[in-house]
């Protein structure tokens, strides 16, 4: 694995655990999409500040799947996950 130094992407379990998910439990292809998800939160930072989430390009990208990944968690007021 490539050591990625100042990297600002998250490592907890819950993250971890979707790319596993994503790659089908690969963890090659999970180690892959780990690499590349840190090396585009770290040198492309403006990719994931102050997004709208009502903008119409991102809602139709979302539409068509493709995957988008945000730092910001939002929680209801049970404090799940949403």
């Amino acid at each position: 694995m490539k050591i990625i130094i100042n990297c600002c992407a998250k490592t907890d379990t819950a993250n971890l655990l979707y790319f596993l998910r994503t790659a089908k439990f690969s963890q090659l292809q999970a180690r892959t999409l780990v690499e590349n998800y840190a090396n585009a939160v770290t040198n492309l930072p403006e990719w994931y500040r102050d997004i709208d989430t009502h903008d119409p390009a991102l809602i139709e990208a979302i539409d068509v799947g493709l995957v988008v990944l945000t730092q910001t968690v939002s929680t209801n007021d049970v404090g799940e996950i949403v």
